[in-house]
Parts: C-alpha cells; sequence; structure tokens
C-alpha cells in the first residue's frame, strides 16, 4: 500500500504545473550603439505581463558558440538610393564571421530572393553581395516574414536575421504581430540597422531579442556593426515562475541604465 501510495504521488508531482518548465525568456541587452551589457542579475530586471509584475527568479548570461546569420539587403528601389552604404555595411559584417559560422544573403524588395545560401566562404558572400540587382518596391514586413520561415531550416546555432537596408516600406500582406510569432516559432532573433527610415522595425526586433539602429554615420556605424556581431553571440536567459509568458504583452525593462537597448522573446 505505502509502495502504491509513492508511486501516486510521484505520478501527481510529475505532472503538476510546478513541475512543469518554469516559462523562461531569452533577453538581449546592450548599450545604444549595440555594445552587449553582460554583467546584470536578476535583481536589475523589471518585467511585467499586461502591466503586472512578473517575479525573476534567476538571470544568467550565456554564450552562443555558434551563430548563423542571414543578412537580409534591401534591394528595392528605397535600397538603390543608399546601395553604397548597404553593401558596405554588409560587408563589414561578413569581415566579422567567424571559424565555425555560417552566413547566408537574402535579398529583398516585393519578396525576399536568396543570391547565397548559407556559407563560411566569404569569397562567396562577398561575391554575391557585389551581384545584388535593385529594383521594385520594399516589402519589408513580408521579406522578413519569408526569411525567417525558410532560411534557418538546417540552422543548428543561435538564428539571426540581420536586416540592413533603407527602412522604407511600401505595402506589406503580414501584419508586424504575425511576424514577430513566426520569428518566435522558428526562434529567430531579428537585429536591424535602417539608413533612412524607421517602419516596424524597431518593434519587431525588441520583441524577437534582437537589437536596432537608425543612423548613417559611418564611425558610428563601424562600431555598432562590431558591437552587433558581439551581440549575436550571447544572451541572457530569465527565468521567471507562473503562468505561461506572452510576448505581446511583456514589458521588460533594466534599473540601472540609461537608455539602454533590450529584445526579448520566450526561450524555446
Amino acid at each position: 500500500m505505502r509502495r502504491l501510495l509513492c508511486f501516486v504521488f510521484l505520478i501527481y508531482c510529475l505532472s503538476s504545473p510546478a513541475a512543469a518548465q518554469e516559462p523562461k525568456l531569452m533577453v538581449t541587452v546592450a548599450t545604444q550603439f549595440g555594445f552587449p551589457i553582460k554583467d546584470l542579475a536578476a535583481a536589475d530586471f523589471t518585467v511585467t505581463q499586461d502591466k503586472a509584475a512578473r517575479a525573476v527568479q534567476s538571470a544568467e548570461y550565456k554564450n552562443d558558440p555558434l551563430v548563423d546569420v542571414a543578412l537580409l539587403l534591401d534591394t528595392s528601389e528605397a535600397g538603390a538610393q543608399v546601395r553604397g552604404d548597404i553593401e558596405q555595411i554588409a560587408s563589414l559584417f561578413i569581415d566579422r564571421l567567424q571559424a565555425k559560422e555560417q552566413m547566408a544573403v537574402i535579398g529583398y524588395a516585393t519578396s525576399a530572393d536568396l543570391v547565397q545560401d548559407f556559407t563560411s566562404s566569404k569569397a562567396l558572400l562577398r561575391r554575391a553581395v557585389a551581384e545584388l540587382r535593385y529594383g521594385n518596391k520594399p516589402a519589408v514586413l513580408d521579406s522578413i516574414y519569408a526569411a525567417v520561415d525558410g532560411a534557418f531550416e538546417r540552422s543548428p546555432g543561435r538564428r539571426v536575421l540581420m536586416v540592413i537596408g533603407s527602412g522604407l516600406d511600401w505595402r506589406d500582406r503580414v501584419k508586424t504581430a504575425e511576424v514577430i510569432e513566426q520569428a518566435r516559432r522558428n526562434a529567430v532573433s531579428v537585429f536591424a540597422i535602417s539608413l533612412v527610415s524607421d517602419s516596424d522595425l524597431e518593434k519587431t526586433t525588441e520583441q524577437t531579442a534582437g537589437l536596432y539602429y537608425r543612423g548613417r554615420q559611418l564611425k558610428q556605424i563601424q562600431q555598432v556593426v562590431e558591437n552587433m556581431s558581439q551581440s549575436f553571440r550571447g544572451h541572457y536567459e530569465l527565468a521567471l515562475p507562473g503562468p505561461p509568458l506572452d510576448t505581446g504583452k511583456l514589458r521588460v525593462e533594466v534599473r540601472r541604465l540609461e537608455r539602454p537597448k533590450i529584445g526579448y522573446r520566450i526561450a524555446r
């Protein structure tokens, strides 16, 4: 009888909500120029859902030893106006590709088109950027959605979509919330550099554990690329006991930093 009671108690514990895996949040924290901040503790984070506070049980900074980055480059009519900047920034990211990592090149206008599949060859990536063709209207959200949906099927590391473009948008079939959900479903973090306009990229990056930067000053851009490349390779994992998380209703803040950039999404 005692054995039976112990067995029943064990089954109850394993099936009870307390035994279920606690919700976790993937968070990227950086300075306004994208430099990763790695020394935060649980007490430094404030998390709310529907304006109700969520307790942060722990905050652990984790290095991502393997990163796969897809460059999503604006090849629209708007992108053609800042073509030199786009291609230079893409080249800076290619220069920072590390051993065992892979990168892909995707162009976007009214749709996303794969130019170079994932490779470790910097020469192939540079050639792909040099051979880009420009034209048509930009559909940024549609292109991000297509890229996060199909580009990372065989990616074993952290999945990063790096959007580089004018930031201008024309007409999309999908909404920002759909893009964010698709990125979460496929565990993709969206980072973006906009050279002209904001569109909806900042919200998309914020809710997919990515970072966003707007500007065209070369010196700052070079530093942003270096910093973002470092941010690709690490993130915080926050444990938040309680009910399931809803990214669209969450807000994450860091107490002791002035104007940090914060991106977050529910961890898989």
